[in-house]
């Protein structure tokens, strides 16, 4: 069997047009900026902090690397401040590349800043050869199962590697006509065929596919791919798995469109959410006391208007400490200012916050 590389017109790859999903890319690209104009500064930072955290987790939970999620998230508001960090802390390698390619969007390509990449991603890693630059090791780089020894994959040996990733680098910076989808794609897929560092390779190829669509948009990207990818990560090997074998990769682009349309919708629901509650609290926040306060709190911790099973007397008084007479009070206190709708009699009495604010 010939890999992807082993075949005569590699890389040039083929596929069908996905001009559905590019322009559902784009439009949805379109109503995020939009709905984040009406968000302070602060509230900004704060959903790309979150967003930021969530990438550096999952891209290398999808590797088997699992981090500390608070250790991630301080590292990557720390390096966004440029502040000092720890370096013995393994979360601060993820959390510097990827706020360092947030800030190299419009840097071209270029091995240097693949190193760098690399250097901060291996940074105290004592198990490898080389942390500095491409691997150079004489054996076969393999993907192998561990549990049945299979070879899923093996990509070009190492001597051929400087001239693979030469040519992978000119067509990157010179591929900005392709659509945002297709070249976010193909980056992705034709770094990890290449496979050109000892380790790593999948989350420095994931940094490319998002380097390409913030390259399109202009501006670095908040989405989380690598959390889309990890809801079904089989889903995603399988896709990489059937697209090593041939230069027609029309299903894995769909499939990686796909993923990061789903990683929009993502972010799309979570500032829906945020705009909701800013209006929410513009509205209501001078009206509420601070049992109330607590309670709608507790409410929109879970990122959602809705409280699992109703708020109830009961829930309220664990939630704020009061007793059940106040509780009540405050309860109806809310229905009467139109903040919560009230469902059910006596016992099963349950509120929600109202939507329709």
């Amino acid at each position: 069997m010939k890999w992807i590389w082993q075949q005569k017109d590699w890389p040039h790859f083929s596929y069908k047009s996905i001009s559905e999903l590019d322009e559902k890319f784009i439009q949805n690209a379109g109503i995020l900026t939009g709905l984040q104009e009406s968000l302070d500064n602060s509230v900004l930072t704060n959903i790309k902090i979150e967003q930021l955290s969530e990438e550096a987790f999952r891209t290398s939970e999808i590797e088997g690397e699992l981090l500390n999620r608070n250790s991630v998230k301080l590292s990557i508001r720390k390096n966004i401040q440029k502040q000092e960090i720890d370096w013995n802390l393994k979360e601060n390698n993820i959390a510097a590349v990827i706020v360092d390619a947030q800030n190299s969007v419009e840097e071209l390509l270029s091995q240097d800043l693949l190193f760098r990449w690399y250097k901060m991603l291996m940074k105290n890693r004592h198990d490898l050869l080389n942390t500095e630059g491409f691997r150079t090791h004489q054996d076969a780089m393999q993907i192998i199962s561990t549990s049945t020894g299979k070879v899923y994959y093996e990509a070009p040996p190492s001597k051929q590697v400087p001239e693979e990733m030469k040519i992978f680098i000119d067509w990157f910076n010179s591929s900005k006509s392709l659509s945002p989808l297709i070249r976010a794609g193909i980056a992705h897929l034709y770094f990890v065929m290449i496979h050109p560092f000892e380790d790593g390779n999948g989350r420095i190829s994931r940094l490319l596919a998002e380097k390409a669509l913030a390259q399109y948009l202009r501006c670095p990207l908040t989405i989380s791919i690598s959390a889309a990818i990890q809801k079904n990560r089989k889903k995603y090997y399988d896709a990489l798995e059937q697209a090593n074998k041939s230069l027609e990769i029309s299903e894995w682009l769909q499939y990686f469109s796909e993923t990061v349309i789903e990683a929009q919708e993502n972010l799309k629901a979570i500032v829906k959410f945020i705009v909701k509650k800013t209006g929410f609290y513009n509205k209501f926040g001078n009206f509420l006391n601070e049992r109330q306060k607590k309670a709608v709190a507790t409410i929109f911790k879970y990122g959602s208007f809705e409280f699992v099973g109703g708020m109830s007397a009961e829930k309220y008084v664990a939630i704020t400490g009061t007793s059940r007479a106040t509780a009540t009070r405050d309860l109806n206190d809310l229905v009467e200012k139109g903040i919560m709708a009230k469902n059910g009699k006596q016992r099963y009495t349950r509120y929600q916050l109202n939507r329709d604010f």
